[in-house]
């Protein structure tokens, strides 16, 4: 991450080309960056376990309610 206290528009475009070129999805970006960026912020660790959980189990969610309509 560039050295700001901020988040900036360069940081932004940044993390989108790096997610880009990891084909990583749009939806699963904003935990991406938390994850690249925890060790730089200690609280942002505990945010981006949160975030993935939060993912992973909206996801499961998403799949079990496809199923039951199914």
């Amino acid at each position: 991450m560039l050295q700001y206290d901020t988040l900036n528009d360069k940081d932004i475009k940044e993390h989108n080309s790096y997610c880009e070129k990891k084909n990583i999805p749009i939806h699963k970006r904003t935990a991406e960056f938390w994850r690249r960026h925890e060790e730089t912020f200690p609280r942002l660790q505990i945010i981006a376990k949160m975030l993935n959980n939060s993912a992973i189990l909206s996801s499961s969610l998403e799949r079990d309610n496809f199923h039951l309509r199914a």
